[in-house]
């Protein structure tokens, strides 16, 4: 349905519009500048530390709180690897995600000079008409991805340490690999703290509440406060 409005209303209705847009957008402006930080990020592990790292590779003014020391174990961002896979069995939906993944390790490893990921392959095992079989070819299949599907024999002949039993199949993942997952919260860090981030361990966020346009986190022991357009917490069960 359309509404024919008079031409005097029409231009009072539009000069309206324009000033309610230019009075939030004053204020936007406004709390950007007054705030410290246009973002306080809570929890450094590998998705704390990729979002501060690229938060400030924007030109954002970022704040990043940890409450424990850097490199520790309370999370699931520390020991030897992590697993990476093109194929994801659970959805489809998934794989531009990992591709583009890939995409932003080799990045990040530039950047650094750190190896951070290798692909080496990797195989999904299971009953050919089972969820993690099929699933993966699923993916295979809408994406193009390359594959090979091994039976019991050519398992074993290609991966010595795989014995299948019978009634088994392997679907190989060529882009499949691992990550060094301590390393690449290191390299966010180090990213981050080039870009200008401000980063601070044994800091816990005791809190964080609304502040007018943005939000305020505190911290313990100095009873101090930081004030941020907005908060991104990525806390662990710790």
């Amino acid at each position: 349905m359309t509404i024919h409005l008079p031409p005097i209303l029409r231009r009072q209705t539009v000069a309206r519009i324009k000033y309610l847009f230019s009075l939030r957008s004053f204020w936007f402006h406004r709390a950007m500048i007054n705030s410290r930080h246009n973002a306080i990020v809570v929890g450094l592990g590998v998705m704390g530390s990729a979002t501060v790292c690229h938060l400030a590779q924007r030109g954002w003014r970022v704040l990043g709180l940890e409450r424990l020391t850097p490199g520790h174990a309370l999370g699931s961002s520390h020991g030897d690897s992590r697993v990476i896979r093109e194929m994801y069995f659970e959805n489809p939906l998934y794989v531009p995600l990992v591709q583009r993944a890939h995409e932003l390790w080799r990045e990040l490893e530039e950047r650094t000079g750190t190896s951070l990921m290798i692909i080496n392959g990797g195989i999904m095992i299971g009953p050919p008409h089972g969820l993690v079989v099929t699933g993966t070819l699923r993916s295979a299949a809408e994406h193009n991805l390359p594959h090979e599907i091994l039976d019991p024999a050519e398992t074993r002949a290609r991966f010595p340490a795989f014995s299948l039993a019978d009634g088994l199949v392997a679907v190989l993942d060529p882009r499949a690999g691992f990550l060094d997952p301590e390393a690449c919260n290191r390299a966010y860090l180090d990213v981050a703290r080039g870009a200008g981030a401000e980063i601070r361990f044994n800091e816990p966020a005791l809190e964080w509440m609304p502040d007018g346009y943005g939000v305020r986190a505190r911290a313990p022991d100095t009873d101090s406060s930081s004030q941020a357009r907005s908060e991104s917490c990525r806390p662990n069960s710790w």
